[in-house]
């Protein structure tokens, strides 16, 4: 199995300049909606996800579950 490198932060820029307006705009829905979600049920902040010291994009996870007919 391949290692996963960790991409720089100009790579995370130009990935989000190429996302439409559209996507950016569910993307910040999302994460305000799981942070009202941790205030409300743990009240304690979000914190993200590691794995293997790469931070885990929530939101690109749930659309691609969601794109294949999960929820």
């Amino acid at each position: 199995m391949e290692r996963r490198k960790r991409r720089s932060p100009i790579d995370e820029y130009v990935d989000a300049l190429m996302d439409s307006p559209e996507k950016l705009q569910r993307c910040t829905l999302f994460y305000q909606n799981l942070r009202s979600f941790y205030r409300k049920k743990w009240n304690c902040p979000l914190k993200a996800p590691h794995i293997q010291g790469v931070e885990v994009n929530l939101f690109r996870l749930y659309d691609t579950v969601v794109s294949f007919g999960g929820w």
